[in-house]
């Protein structure tokens, strides 16, 4: 600390401080602000010189090194400029608090800071692999020292962003001590110390949290390895609670040496099996996972697998009686207490004789137990050592008794049991996770094409089930492709056919209208533009008769103007320009062959990329017919949903086309209305959603909540005050919208009433615990660009997948009327199946109970849960949820050692390839 009477110097920067002590604090502040910013550089100097310098070190090495560090510098340079400009205009009422909170409440630096510290084991593990296997790496890091004396070496320099954060909590709290009340800092500072405390506290949750992911799956992998017969043990939320030698009876009523494992959803019973000509039984009869490691010294043989569920203990409660505890320890403190009563009794003034004899008595039955071998004075009461184990089997239920060493083993492991029973009870009260069905592989026609989107038809097929009609595009041609729903474990997809020369962006179903109305005059009142038919509409219908492969050839089968567009359709209107559409009376009066729209039918509107809206049936063979309406609009289409007498559609210039119908009728295609949402400039409309009977529509970082009515804007609110983070995906549940921003993993739940933020989810946590099995340059690849990438609500389920292919489910909240804030965090479940590129997109389909058959992979669990399901519920319909992307990749392999051949055999086939995967939800 400078002397209070001295002038405060730092790289050029002049204070003048008498007693100021908020001026001393602050320049410390800057001092040790400046000092990082160095040492950040020298990283960014050493990682400059490896990456290009392959001879001492592997560039891969290099990247995970020194991941996020060029990141943390750039955020700590404008932290610096900042300081440094508050100190050059420095008095008494200077504020700093609020450059801190600014720099801090970013999402950009609490996503670096929590890549670097995710990544930080990842960076020292390259280290200790380089120093090994290089020595020129070696000694270029003895040079680089000499070099730079007086600084840190990299091992230190590398955990001073660990260390950093904290550093600023507990200079922002000296400042506070040394802030008055009425200060104009005062109130910023104080929301410093409290984001910054909540920073910490969340980076150390999170390190701590995936450690602990990463150990979790080490330990089950070993465990996997040492049980002959055992597959599939590694499982999301499994942990490994305990292991236990008991002994069991035989058929033959002999009494042989069993071990359990128990698990927070399994028990395991093995017994022992030899190990390199020896069989030694393990060193402890009983421990915890911390300790399981001394379970290697033998090998074990697969007996029984049963999930904590079909279990129940024969006598739940644990015996009340102490004796259920009698083990030396107990004896012994009974002991000490009766001596004390001896000593005691001597005191007594009265006849105490008959106390003195019993309880010499008492104590000369413990001395006597005591002497006996620890084995043998347990045996004397077996009963207090006993477990009986009820299993619910498809034959029946079925009792297996189970005896521990001693009653206190008997009792802890029934504890554990008990615990975890609770907790997966506690956990299933929540939700269910969905059961997995099937991947179903969409081959290319064209290189480059890649899924966009997906929509499930409203009107249902010859098997009484809703079809799914899937998107696929590379910027020249749009595909869409049919998949039929049937009874039966898999669909069918029946149809795959190019419909523009352009990318499809988006489609949506479309309901019928409530009854149906004379389509002659919906006709004559100009309402929509009729389209020739090129084939009858009682024509021969291949949908569900012709069964194709899934790679299909349908470049060269498109007619000619399906595969062209022509030149009027190529010459749009400006953004801001409001297109019409229009039509003579003599037009619009029906001539032989043309098609009248029936309104009730419900329809598939696909809108492309240069302004194009192709109208189908929803039961047409789109293999053999050409769309039934089309619109043109000014601009690219970006969304398209609809409410029961309009349809939206957002655009690329920031308008939004609104179609209607009247009663009974079908959709005025050629009479657009207009909402323009006056932007200062073009600007997508990435989102809308109904919420309340009201438009959201999402633009740049802003929502936008439309009357539907009136079709005016009512509010607007920015998600975040960062204009250069866009809104990409929006969904609702009841009151609850959930939003994610363009390049992040942080969910945010807002009021639907309130248009308040009341929560946030970081995803990146789950996300690297699911991601902890596999290979490290992998998983370094998939968290360079982490984000979230699609987002759907079923039931009280939200699914969200990510640019790593993982998807993850979140029990969704119940949003109240007046929530200012969630109580608590909702629970996020990992879901072992998902893609090996980036989640396209998510749909739900509902589909009925009797369609939905489960695969044989399907657990006992999920099919108990059906039966109950079924007796409980009126109308026994299922969900079915699809998500479409990059591969198809079982995140288990990579932990399996006995799937990693087959994984890498079908690596480069599934990357290559767009999967749809299917649950039962």
């Amino acid at each position: 600390m400078i002397r209070a009477d001295t002038k405060m110097v730092a790289c050029g920067v002049v204070l003048f401080a008498d007693t100021d002590f908020r001026t001393h604090i602050v320049r410390e502040l800057y001092d040790t602000e400046s000092s990082y910013v160095d040492s950040l550089q020298i990283l960014e100097k050493y990682y400059e010189t490896l990456k290009n310098n392959e001879e001492v070190v592997d560039k891969t090495l290099a990247s995970n090194m020194f991941y996020q560090i060029p990141s943390i510098t750039a955020h700590h340079l404008t932290l610096l400029e900042g300081l440094k400009d508050r100190i050059e205009h420095w008095d008494n009422r200077q504020k700093i608090g609020d450059l801190v909170v600014d720099t801090f409440t970013k999402e950009s630096v609490i996503d670096t800071y929590t890549a670097f510290i995710n990544n930080w084991k990842t960076a020292k593990d390259a280290i200790k692999l380089a120093k090994s296997t290089r020595p020129c790496f070696v000694k270029f890091l003895e040079d680089w020292t000499r070099e730079h004396r007086g600084k840190l070496d990299l091992d230190a320099l590398l955990i001073m962003p660990v260390q950093r954060i904290p550093r600023y909590e507990l200079l922002i709290k000296e400042l506070l001590k040394h802030t008055a009340e009425d200060h104009p800092d005062r109130a910023d500072l104080e929301l410093a110390q409290n984001e910054l405390h909540d920073l910490a506290l969340k980076i150390n949750a999170m390190e701590s949290e995936v450690d602990e992911a990463e150990r979790t799956i080490i330990r089950l992998k070993e465990l996997e390895l040492n049980i002959d017969g055992l597959n599939d043990l590694v499982e999301p939320n499994r942990k490994f609670l305990k292991f236990d030698l008991v002994t069991m009876s035989s058929g033959i009523g002999m009494k042989k040496d069993r071990c359990l494992f128990l698990f927070s959803d399994l028990l395991i019973i093995t017994n022992l099996k030899r190990k390199s000509g020896t069989m030694r039984k393990p060193l402890s009869h009983s421990c915890s996972p911390q300790l399981y490691p001394t379970l290697d010294s033998n090998k074990y043989r697969l007996l029984m697998k049963v999930s904590l569920e079909d279990l129940e203990l024969a006598k739940p409660a644990l015996c009340s009686s102490k004796r259920s505890f009698s083990d030396r320890e107990i004896i012994e403190r009974d002991l000490e207490k009766l001596n004390r009563i001896s000593e005691l009794s001597v005191s007594l003034s009265g006849f105490h004789q008959p106390l003195d004899d019993a309880v010499r008595s008492l104590m000369s039955g413990l001395s006597r137990q005591l002497s006996l071998p620890h084995s043998n004075y347990v045996s004397e009461t077996p009963a207090l050592t006993k477990v009986e184990l009820s299993i619910a089997t498809q034959s029946g239920v079925e009792t297996i008794a189970v005896s521990f060493l001693t009653a206190s083993k008997r009792n802890a492991w029934e504890r554990a049991f008990l615990d975890a029973k609770q907790a997966l009870a506690l956990g299933h009260n929540r939700r269910q996770p969905p059961d997995f069905l099937t991947s179903i592989p969409i081959g290319k026609t064209r290189a480059g094409l890649q899924l966009t989107c997906a929509a499930a038809t409203t009107d249902t097929n010859a098997h009484d089930l809703k079809d799914i009609w899937v998107c696929k595009s590379d910027g020249y041609v749009g595909q869409v492709c049919i998949l039929n729903m049937q009874p039966g474990p898999q669909p069918t997809l029946t149809s795959c056919v190019a419909v523009s020369n352009c990318k499809i962006t988006c489609i949506a179903s479309i309901p019928p209208a409530a009854s149906p109305a004379k389509t002659t005059d919906i006709l004559h009142s100009g309402n929509v533009s009729p389209i020739l038919s090129d084939h009858s509409s009682s024509g021969t219908d291949l949908h569900g008769a012709e069964r194709m492969a899934i790679d299909l050839d349908s470049g060269e089968e498109s007619s000619d103007e399906e595969a062209s567009i022509d030149d009027q359709s190529r010459s749009l209107p400006s953004d801001k320009e409001t297109f019409q559409m229009s039509f003579s009376e003599d037009e619009m009066a029906p001539k032989v062959g043309e098609h009248i729209p029936d309104p009730s039918q419900g329809t598939m509107w696909v809108g492309m990329e240069d302004g194009r809206i192709f109208v189908y049936y929803c039961n047409d063979n789109i293999r053999i017919r050409k769309a039934r309406i089309r619109i043109q609009l000014p601009a690219a289409i970006h969304s398209i949903i609809s409410t029961e007498n309009s349809v939206f559609v957002g655009m690329v210039n920031g308008q939004i086309a609104v179609f209607g119908r009247p009663p009974h009728g079908f959709w005025q295609t050629c009479h657009p209305d207009f909402i323009d949402l006056k932007l200062s400039q073009a600007a997508p409309i990435q989102r809308m959603l109904i919420v309340c009977g009201r438009l959201w529509c999402a633009c740049l970082n802003m929502i936008f909540v439309v009357n539907v009515t009136t079709l005016r804007v009512e509010i607007t609110f920015p998600v975040v005050t960062d204009a250069t983070r866009n809104v990409s995906c929006l969904v609702s549940s009841g009151l609850g919208v959930w939003i994610s921003l363009h390049n992040s993993t942080v969910l945010r739940l807002c009021h639907a009433l309130t248009c308040q933020i009341i929560g946030e989810i970081n995803l990146t946590p789950s996300v690297q615990k699911m991601l902890a099995g596999c290979d490290e340059i992998l998983r370094q690849h998939k968290f360079a660009c982490l984000r979230i990438t699609a987002l759907l609500t079923c039931k009280d389920l939200l699914w969200v997948g990510t640019s790593a292919g993982v998807i993850m489910t979140v029990n969704m909240p119940h949003v109240l009327q007046g929530m200012s804030k969630l109580t608590s965090m909702p629970t996020v479940t990992g879901i072992w199946h998902g893609h090996a590129g980036q989640v396209r997109f998510l749909q739900a389909v509902e589909q009925p109970a009797t369609a939905c058959t489960l695969p044989q992979s399907s657990t006992r669990r999920s099919i108990r849960r059906d039966r109950r399901h079924s007796v409980s519920s009126g109308t026994p319909h299922k969900m079915m949820v699809i998500s479409g992307g990059d591969g198809y990749e079982d995140f288990r392999c990579s932990a399996h050692s006995n799937h990693i051949q087959a994984s890498m055999d079908s690596m480069g086939r599934e990357d290559n390839t767009s999967h749809l995967l299917m649950w039962h939800c």
